[in-house]
């Protein structure tokens, strides 16, 4: 295990959208590592089953907050409360929304709320964690973006749109932060296997994707589990933007459109 993630991060991690299928696989290798959990999630019920899994397999502490991140006026200074009873060393915003569809038959209430907690969650918890008051030389902040933030996405446009956002906040917050010995990084999984589905090509587990994250924090800014995803990325980045599009696209809409 990389003891140095807690060494540097620990001894709190909160991790938000903390019951999902990504969250929960953070959750696991964080306490594997010993680091204690502010679990935050909509779903007391899932918070509960979590909070029960983590403690018979780990000695670690947790805390959980119901929260729903749509409901801003419900969460202000969310980070100060829990840091209070537990110092935040590392935060991992993962909640998120992903609507699939044509963009003018998907609601305009679905797009408001894709942008309300994909991108506007993460600026309020990003902020809320930057200024927190805490003495100690080194904190860790993780964004999960997406592969589909690194060009246009057809019939994932909102979310696509919004994952770019994450990753290019985490890009210019890696700069304003790295002297104040903070290590911002940018997440960008591609598919992400299922415990309930036949595994997809190039699929990876959503713990080989969080052990992934952990390990390369503090050592590389934009992360891209994967050597499919990232050569997928690297032979589209040299294509026009109509070009990647069009292969999006045309992947997608055999299967979902």
């Amino acid at each position: 295990m990389e003891n140095h993630v807690h060494r540097l991060y620990g001894p709190w991690a909160a991790i938000t959208g903390a019951t999902g299928l990504l969250g929960r696989a953070f959750c696991m290798q964080l306490a594997s590592r010993g680091f204690n959990l502010h679990l935050i999630a909509r779903s007391s019920q899932k918070l509960a089953v979590l909070e029960a899994e983590i403690k018979k397999d780990f000695a670690v502490q947790t805390s959980s907050t119901v929260c729903d991140l749509l409901e801003a006026e419900k969460h202000p200074q969310l980070l100060s409360r829990l840091n209070s009873t537990g110092e935040i060393g590392l935060l991992i915003l993962n909640a998120g929304i992903f609507p699939f569809g044509s963009f003018e038959q998907i609601q305009i209430e679905d797009h408001r709320r894709t942008v309300a907690l994909n991108c506007m969650s993460s600026v309020e918890l990003a902020h809320q964690f930057l200024e927190l008051g805490v003495p100690r030389s080194t904190r860790g902040l993780i964004f999960v973006s997406s592969v589909q933030a690194k060009q246009g996405v057809p019939f994932m446009a909102a979310y696509a749109a919004s994952k770019a956002f994450n990753d290019i906040l985490a890009q210019s917050l890696w700069y304003e932060s790295k002297d104040r010995g903070i290590a911002v990084q940018s997440l960008c999984p591609g598919r992400i296997q299922r415990p309930d589905r036949p595994a997809a090509r190039g699929a990876l587990s959503p713990e080989t994707i969080a052990s992934c994250s952990l390990a390369k924090l503090g050592k590389k800014l934009c992360v891209v589990p994967g050597f499919s995803n990232r050569l997928f990325l690297s032979l589209t980045s040299m294509l026009s933007p109509e070009r990647r599009s069009s292969i999006m696209g045309n992947m997608l809409r055999p299967a979902r459109h």
